[in-house]
């Protein structure tokens, strides 16, 4: 999850990190654990995250409001009533839900040892593992042992400095 605090302080950069936080292959419980199979080597492709990280989105709205405009009468009200009615505009409006759906990603990582003692139970299992998803994961770390680190290593590795840059 990104955050962000603008403030008008002068304040020091931070220098790069020593080492990366992600142990990427040597770890691969975000792409063990995502239902949308969006985890790439160094990457993750929105397109395939989305519609689980936005149930209630802005699109899922528009269908819902034709679906409300096409029903007969006496079922508007009901489907205006509705938890997908509710939990849309609580979307829109309130920004819970927006991009917020899915976070399974996070909920598996094991970065930010101070939440272990909270999520340890909720991480030994990941249910949506799968032998494909294995298959994937053994690839990409024989990929990173024969020194190819994927195209997309590049972008994150500014912010490393050190070996596990290169």
């Amino acid at each position: 999850m990104l955050g962000a605090v603008l403030t008008s302080a002068e304040l020091d950069a931070d220098r790069p990190l020593a080492a990366p936080l992600c142990l990427g292959e040597a770890c691969g419980r975000c792409l063990l654990a995502c239902p949308a199979d969006a985890i790439g080597q160094w990457t993750l492709d929105k397109a395939r995250c989305a519609p689980l990280a936005s149930p209630y989105g802005f699109t899922y709205l528009m269908g819902h409001v034709e679906r409300m405009m096409q029903a007969p009468r006496e079922e508007q009200l009901q489907l205006l009533k509705s938890k997908e009615s509710f939990m849309s505009w609580q979307s829109i409006l309130r920004g819970v839900g927006v991009y917020s759906g899915c976070t399974r990603c996070v909920d598996v990582c094991p970065v930010g040892r101070d939440y272990d003692a909270h999520l340890k139970d909720a991480q030994d299992e990941i249910a949506e593992r799968t032998p494909e998803k294995e298959a994937r994961l053994a690839a990409m770390a024989r990929a990173r042992e024969s020194g190819d680190r994927g195209p997309h290593h590049g972008r994150s590795a500014r912010w490393i400095e050190g070996p596990a840059s290169g």
